[in-house]
């Protein structure tokens, strides 16, 4: 076992010189899953071909992969995308290089050509090894942040796929709150909160059109209220308090609406931003 744990470490230091080399594990101990995790932070996390290394490397235990494993190698391709933004940004020619099983795909926006984590990728390469939990993360994780969620000021979503969004991750933070990954979680409701209170008033889509409750926001609000699978959301509370307040002042926005939308900003960051 020290031997195998010394040759990844070593193969993980010489990568990309030893790619194919990825020695198997005959048990996944704690001192194995330690040994990986310190490969992971030694890498430089700058390559495609380093995470296939770390991927095969975390493949070769045995039985469901431990979500400690997991989350490791998450952060270190998100690592990997990072630096891909920095080297790569709005480059054609690397963007064309990516296929649909890459552990990278491209996002296009305003802005260029930029790159996130493939979750769906990684969820294909895990197959059958993650936890139900981790599974169910990655599941969500493909299905919201396989493009922006916001760019050129605007919401690429329905206002109600933006209540969905804020359902799905309260629902599995409820189902698994030790999650290892909880606080991504908690602050991606969070920022779907922010969004849907119109902390930040998006001027492509805005929250507040013409000092008033946009229409497609309130249409929203009133099936997020009304939808039985909204009950145990977290803020849900602070959602209808605003909604009343919204509706007190004849859905205008008011200095009453002001300060509701300011203290529900508060709750959430400490602070009042740009609203």
């Amino acid at each position: 076992m020290k031997r195998a744990i010394s040759l990844l470490l070593s193969l993980i230091l010489l990568a990309p010189c030893a790619l194919n080399a990825v020695p198997a594990f005959a048990e996944t101990s704690d001192a194995a899953i330690a040994a990986y995790l310190q490969g992971l932070n030694a890498a430089p996390g700058r390559s495609l071909d380093e995470a296939r290394l770390m991927l095969d490397a975390l493949l070769a235990f045995e039985g469901t992969l431990p979500d400690e494993a997991v989350s490791g190698f998450m952060t270190f391709l998100a690592r990997i995308v990072d630096s891909l933004c920095d080297e790569y940004w709005d480059d054609e020619v690397f963007a064309d290089t990516l296929g649909d099983n890459d552990l990278v795909s491209t996002r296009h926006g305003e802005g260029g050509i930029g790159y996130g984590t493939n979750f769906g990728a990684a969820r294909a390469a895990f197959g059958d090894r993650l936890s139900e939990a981790y599974e169910l993360y990655l599941e969500l994780a493909e299905k919201y942040f396989s493009s922006y969620m916001v760019d050129d000021m605007a919401l690429l979503m329905s206002w109600d796929g933006l209540a969905q969004f804020i359902i799905d991750w309260s629902v599995f933070r409820i189902s698994y709150p030790r999650f290892i990954e909880i606080g991504a979680v908690d602050s991606d409701i969070e920022f779907g909160i922010y969004l849907y209170a119109g902390c930040f008033n998006l001027d492509n889509t805005p929250v507040i059109y013409r000092n008033a409750l946009s229409e497609d926001v309130r249409a929203s609000y009133e099936w997020f209220l009304s939808n039985p699978a909204s009950g145990d959301v977290l803020y849900y509370d602070d959602i209808a308090a605003l909604y009343d307040v919204w509706k007190a002042n004849g859905f205008k926005y008011t200095k009453a609406v002001q300060n509701a939308i300011k203290d529900l900003e508060i709750k959430l960051y400490g602070t009042e931003g740009e609203g």
